[in-house]
């Protein structure tokens, strides 16, 4: 693979759409850098924030002040975010986690609730000001503890606010429509940090790759497998920390396979971390999308032209019933994986953003497993909206795993999933300020074209739109964590 040829890889995302068979990908890529221009432009709240974050690069905590370790729940705290919105039987069930938080963190617990709620229209800066605190490396006593939960649909609480939150915040989201699902998930979190459950330790690789398909081949080969097999002078993801690894690439990455890898005990226990790479299913009907927007495009697809059948993807509606999946942390990555914003930030008309969604939601594949009355997962690290090859290849220096690697070996040494995320946030910081000096540079008449200037604002949006589903301040237990502060052993019944 030559340079170009690797440089135009970039271009090609992650999903599918359900009616054609084809790319979500629409317009000529090279001229979106003056839509987002137009339409999207850095705000000054954003770029203070990144220039803090991007300034940090050379500290062992990028998101607290350097005083505190954020892996101790006793100096980082943990905080619970509802909007103003919120119904009581949603704060019913979560209460016993947040009892459970607040005894692990010794009282540096904070329910933001009544008057310190989300209120709509806020913006993050806003909700921080209230708070008494800003934008800036965090101080778990000045007013908001280190790791929120944000409890709520981003129709509620808006990905904007999430995402700017989390430059500096361990940031995750619960949101669940069904009643008894906060508190199953709650009781699942419980039941695993106290020893009540166990899963295989094992990490699995479920990546597809398709005849001609820049996309899948790329994550596939160059990702995937590297991961999975070592390279470069580099042992597999998870093997100094003991982690036996399963894959299933290309012709095995059957829905048959994740079928039977999240079916848990009644195949063999769910892994510890699953991380998964194929394309995400795009609908147009707005129930639809409701119900599947982002299910997973399995090897079963015919390719490119062959509109997929229904035996082709994998949804909520198709996770057993009778499966356990305690102790799962779900790395997703696929096209609306996470999430589909009511309007994409990848612009198509010039001055407008295309509307992808009947408003700001969550993918149903995530919020089932995790509310799953069987046993729910820990946590779902997803994308928002396109995911493209930016997060893991630059133009230019090619393939780049090192965000992807500190993340994934982060989870797997018991790291809190909100902080083991935080090279994500980092990079999309230094991509940001990368962006905003380019267009400052092209202003002053540097010759820089609109292909390049393209790459940095989908590069930064990509790296961005990775949002933790479910408690950040959770972690895989290993020898060295487990109940070693995690809370008292107790066996809780299932919901």
């Amino acid at each position: 693979m030559d340079a170009n040829e690797s440089n135009e890889l970039s271009y090609f995302p992650n999903g599918i759409c359900a009616d054609t068979g084809l790319s979500v990908a629409t317009g000529n890529i090279a001229e979106t850098a003056a839509r987002a221009l137009e339409v999207l432009p850095p705000g000054p709240a954003e770029t203070a924030s990144n220039y803090e974050k991007a300034a940090r690069h050379n500290q062992a905590e990028l998101g607290t002040v350097q005083s505190v370790i954020a892996q101790d729940l006793k100096q980082a705290g943990w905080s619970i975010l509802f909007s103003s919105s919120t119904p009581n039987w949603v704060k019913d069930e979560l209460k016993t986690l947040i009892d459970f938080r607040r005894e692990q963190t010794a009282g540096l617990c904070r329910v933001f609730d009544g008057p310190n709620a989300y209120k709509e229209g806020q913006s993050c800066s806003e909700w921080l000001a209230e708070q008494g605190v800003s934008l800036r490396p965090v101080d778990p006593h000045s007013g908001v503890p280190y790791y929120v939960l944000i409890v709520g649909s981003p129709d509620e609480i808006p990905f904007e606010f999430q995402y700017l939150l989390d430059t500096h915040w361990g940031v995750g989201r619960l949101h669940f429509v069904r009643e008894g699902d906060y508190l199953s998930y709650s009781q699942s979190v419980m039941r695993y940090e106290g020893g009540g459950s166990r899963n295989e330790r094992s990490v699995a690789f479920f990546a597809t790759s398709h005849e001609s398909d820049a996309a899948t081949n790329l994550f596939c080969e160059r990702v995937a497998k590297e991961f999975a097999r070592g390279g470069a002078g580099r042992a597999p993801v998870g093997n100094a920390a003991g982690y036996s690894v399963r894959e299933f690439f290309a012709e095995s990455a059957t829905k048959r396979t994740l079928s039977d890898l999240l079916s848990g005990p009644s195949n063999s226990p769910v892994p510890s971390l699953l991380i998964t790479g194929s394309h995400g299913m795009a609908f147009k009907d707005d129930l639809t999308i409701e119900a599947k927007q982002g299910a997973i495009l399995c090897q079963d697809w015919l390719g490119w032209g062959n509109p997929p059948r229904r035996d082709d993807w994998f949804e909520a509606d198709d996770l057993d019933e009778k499966a356990c999946f305690e102790g799962l942390v779900w790395f997703l990555f696929a096209c609306y994986g996470g999430g589909t914003p009511q309007f994409t930030d990848f612009p198509v008309c010039a001055g407008k953003r295309e509307r992808v969604a009947p408003r700001d939601m969550l993918s149903k594949l995530p919020q089932s497993i995790l509310g799953h009355r069987g046993g729910g997962a820990l946590a779902v690290l997803a994308h928002v909206d396109k995911a493209w090859a930016y997060s893991f290849h630059s133009r230019g220096a090619g393939i780049q795993l090192q965000s992807f690697r500190d993340v994934f070996e982060g989870i797997l040494a018991g790291q809190r999933i909100g902080f083991a995320c935080d090279q994500f946030d980092y990079s999309r910081a230094a991509l940001s300020m990368e962006f905003v000096e380019t267009v400052r540079s092209k202003s002053f008449g540097k010759k820089i074209s609109d292909q390049d200037l393209a790459s940095l604002w989908i590069a930064r949006n990509d790296a961005r739109n990775y949002i933790v589903i479910g408690d950040p301040a959770v972690r895989l237990l290993t020898t060295g964590t487990l109940n070693g502060g995690n809370g008292v052993d107790q066996e809780l019944p299932r919901v």
